[in-house]
């Protein structure tokens, strides 16, 4: 039995939180007055107005105090000094001040001109001084009294601040949901509350000055029959919430800070109080998930009254459709604000929505039936809405928007219950960069947009893998519940398959069609893990994953769900280099399934089929057959196994072409060159050198001090003692605008300045940790053991990802003289897992001592 989170509720904080923000505004406020009557008479034609947060009495620890200082159409020499002693005297009090100076007519003018100074001006609230300058401001401003449509019209402000939250939630990639969200400008933020309340502000002109309002909270709302008591209520909860945070956050970090950074998480979830349950339920998970509830709460209110202020402005743009329906405004909605849907009908509203292409979103009837419905203490409508809900899935088209939908507003976590365990819950690691719920989503709009003819051109292998889906539901179901279980301990794998199963049978899914589900489910990690960490030109290892798949239906539906989760992760992890890998794995996997299992390849076959293939190649670019065959001789037998055939036409070529122009002093020419592989992304660099100790890690440190990435590599020897070594690169790119082609010659140029020197001394650049990586560190995990034949030794490294950690493991390597003969380095985020094949000097698997003093060797440089 796992135990419950504990009931810390961040939002009863907030009653202490707001006698806070307003102590800070009022003592803030007792030393401007103070300040200001240094300064000035109490008969100066002049005044000082609080705007902004400012003006609503929310003052946090370190926000900026937004101050307008009024004055006369001309500003006579001496007041003109007397404004200027003021800044002065006021700057002193080192506070954050923004202050500007402008008459009535200026700042009704820039007002005019500028959204957010019209905005700030909507919390206005005059502190000292002429009380009419800010009462003819006001009156300036009243929309009930415009005689210009230049100074926002409440329809104009709505469009303009409507357009202002687009344009800040792009910057944030359209997501509340990363890992290190910003809780004042980020999507579901505080902000997104402040814009309803603006406009609301705009819309009810009538409303309570700028001071009354803010003690009113929502009030002023519910009054004007804008919302419900629920709506307020959910509104105020989210708002302490928020605020709450903000408050802790501001005081944690120690200045002005919206970010929730990783440095600052586990402070403020024991300043609130969580403490850890177990590993897989932290206490800055809590309260992460805490933190994105209240944010997914934002959205959807944020929604939901924009949409209803929308309808004040769009009555004469609605359409009449059929079962009580209407287009309006570009969005599909109830007909009337007091429409009810039951479950069921809720769903199928998204069915209808699914049929309508130009539809952008439901409308505010719609939402706030679907509010109304889910705040009903019970909800029991059996497996009808189940039914309507898989009918989402069988549509050509708009499933992933629908279901982003149905969970943004909490129907999906409604029939899936498991769903509504992981909203909002964050996984605390630089791998996951969103919550198990919205990377769900993206999983699922990554899957979707594969069968699309646009990924044609983007992704076309995954393309024509999705023509022969024949139920496109099983895939999108196997999406949908690929995580469901993250955060109960255990395999979150196994424990979802079971969920899937008892999905299965609650709405009626054929067995067959539940076991695949399911094994999708169990086996969504298998494929990238296989790709990434094993050598798959193995086939050993081709032959244990296809008898894993067992069928070419199960293969294409792994592949998908495979590319789709890499790529709805983190936005960083999806390359050219793992596209190639997976579909490699996948062709291998096929054309073994096609063969047949009980039919493997054996070595020799493939060793000779690797030769017919690459040869032709050659032939094709005029290399004499006898010449290869030669070469050939001196190359190690593992590079016609291991190698494709591509691979070795590169490789046989790269040799013939340094043999052409020898270079003096050297009975075989030193071999340094790299390619790109096409469709990946990467480059693969080929050396061939006389064999000496040191070679690996003098390569290593040189690829890491030029800062390349090293994501796999195979090292072997020939016959006459060349080493024939093969390292994948990630992108030559580089931040100072050099080219790939321009990079690739300079990193040639360095390994053959290294690698020329009399001895080797591998030379490894120190470098400090990135913020990101500072705060998951743990000790490296170390084990070395012969692999199945006795042969050689593999070791697997899973550590903290860090710069020049594959130099320093094999400058360890090179002190202790073991040799290295194939390495796949995989990054996870801030964990690395790498596989290193290895022998002693003598082509044999490390013995207990050697492997030990080996372990303990790598340790020590890693830091313990």
């Amino acid at each position: 039995m796992h135990a419950e989170i504990p009931n810390t509720d961040l939002a009863h904080q907030f009653p202490t939180v707001r006698n806070e923000l307003i102590a800070r505004a009022l003592s803030v406020e007792r030393l401007l007055i103070s300040t200001w009557r240094e300064c000035f008479a109490p008969t100066d034609a002049v005044a000082l107005v609080a705007v902004g947060g400012f003006g609503r009495a929310e003052l946090f620890l370190h926000s900026d105090v937004d101050l307008l200082i009024l004055t006369p159409e001309h500003i006579k020499p001496e007041l003109a000094r007397q404004i200027s002693a003021f800044e002065a005297l006021a700057w002193q009090l080192k506070l954050d001040l923004a202050i500007s100076v402008r008459s009535v007519t200026a700042a009704v003018a820039f007002a005019g001109e500028d959204l957010s100074f019209m905005t700030s001006l909507l919390d206005l609230r005059l502190l000292c001084g002429t009380g009419a300058l800010a009462d003819a401001l006001l009156a300036k401003l009243d929309p009930e009294t415009l005689d210009s449509e230049t100074l926002w019209a409440p329809k104009d402000f709505y469009a303009a601040k409507l357009a202002e939250q687009a344009a800040r939630h792009q910057r944030f990639s359209d997501t509340a949901y990363n890992n290190e969200p910003n809780l004042k400008e980020g999507p579901g933020g505080l902000r997104d509350l402040h814009t309803i309340r603006w406009v609301a502000q705009r819309q009810f002109a009538d409303a309570n000055a700028a001071s009354e309002r803010a003690n009113a909270g929502w009030a002023f709302l519910q009054t004007h029959k804008f919302i419900s008591a629920s709506e307020r209520h959910a509104l105020e909860q989210a708002e302490a919430l928020l605020s709450t945070m903000r408050q802790a956050l501001h005081g944690v970090a120690k200045r002005k800070e919206e970010r929730l950074l990783f440095d600052h998480q586990i402070a403020l979830a024991a300043h609130f109080g969580f403490v850890d349950i177990d590993f897989s339920n932290r206490a800055v998970e809590q309260l992460m998930q805490r933190y994105f509830r209240a944010v997914g709460s934002v959205i959807r209110l944020n929604i939901m009254l924009l949409a209803r202020f929308a309808q004040r402005f769009q009555n004469n743009d609605l359409v009449k459709l059929e079962g009580g329906l209407v287009a309006r405004g570009g969005q599909l909605d109830l007909a009337h604000e007091s429409d009810n849907v039951s479950l069921e009908q809720a769903f199928h509203v998204l069915g209808a929505w699914q049929q309508m292409p130009n539809a952008s979103g439901v409308g505010a009837n719609y939402l706030k039936a679907v509010g109304e419905l889910l705040s009903a203490p019970t909800l029991d409508e059996g497996d009808v809405a189940l039914n309507a809900f898989l009918v989402l899935l069988d549509a050509p088209e708009r499933v992933a928007d629908a279901l982003a939908i149905a969970a943004t507003n909490g129907l999906l976590g409604r029939i899936l219950p498991a769903f509504e365990r992981v909203t909002g819950r964050m996984q605390y690691d630089l791998f996951h960069a969103y919550t198990v719920d919205q990377h769900t989503l993206f999983v699922l709009a990554k899957l979707e947009s594969m069968r699309t003819a646009a990924s044609q051109a983007e992704l076309p292998f995954a393309f024509g893998v999705w023509a022969r889906v024949r139920k496109p539901r099983l895939l999108f179901l196997a999406a949908l519940f690929h995580d469901i279980a993250k955060g109960r301990g255990g395999d979150h794998s196994t424990l979802g398959a079971d969920e899937v199963h008892a999905f299965g049978a609650r709405c009626g899914l054929a067995l067959n069609e539940t076991d695949l589900v399911a094994w999708l489910v169990t086996e969504h990690l298998t494929m990238s893990s296989t790709a990434q960490k094993r050598d798959i030109q193995d086939p050993a290892v081709v032959e244990k994953f296809a008898l894993l798949v067992a069928d070419r239906e199960r293969l294409d539906h792994l592949y998908l769900l495979t590319v789709a989760d890499i790529r709805g992760t983190n936005p960083k992890l999806w390359n050219g280099w793992k596209a190639r890998l997976l579909e490699d794995l996948y062709s291998a996997a096929r054309f073994a399934l096609r063969r047949g299992l009980e039919l493997p390849v054996n070595a020799s076959e493939r060793m000779q089929t690797r030769k017919s293939e690459a040869l032709e190649l050659l032939q094709g670019e005029g290399a004499g057959r006898t010449q290869v065959q030669l070469l050939w001789q001196d190359f190690p037998e593992f590079a016609f196994l291991r190698h494709s055939a591509d691979e070795l036409r590169f490789q046989t070529q790269a040799v013939l072409a340094a043999r052409r122009f020898p270079e003096p002093g050297l009975a075989e020419p030193m071999v340094i060159l790299l390619r790109p592989i096409p469709g990946a992304a990467a480059h693969e660099l080929f050396v061939r050198v006389a064999d000496r100790t040191g070679i690996f890690a003098t390569i290593a440190a040189v690829l890491d001090r030029l800062g390349v990435s090293v994501i796999g590599a195979r090292i072997g020897l020939s016959p006459l003692g060349y080493t024939h070594d093969t390292f994948q690169l990630h992108d030559l790119r580089s931040d100072t605008g050099v080219s790939p082609r321009e990079r690739a010659r300079e990193v040639q140029m360095e390994l053959k300045l290294a690698l020329s020197a009399p001895v080797l001394k591998p030379r490894v650049a120190k470098r400090v940790a990135t913020r990101q990586q500072r705060h998951f560190q743990f000790p490296a995990q170390i084990d070395i053991s012969a692999n199945e034949d006795a042969s050689m030794s593999v070791l697997s490294l899973t550590c903290p990802d860090s710069f020049g950690l594959l130099a320093q493991v094999s400058l360890s390597f090179f002190e202790h003289s073991v040799r290295v003969h194939s390495a796949r380095i995989a990054t996870f985020g801030e964990r690395v897992e790498d596989f290193f094949s290895l022998s002693d000097v003598n082509d044999k698997a490390l013995s207990d001592e050697s492997a030990a003093a080996l372990a303990s060797a790598i340790r020590g440089k890693l830091g313990g």
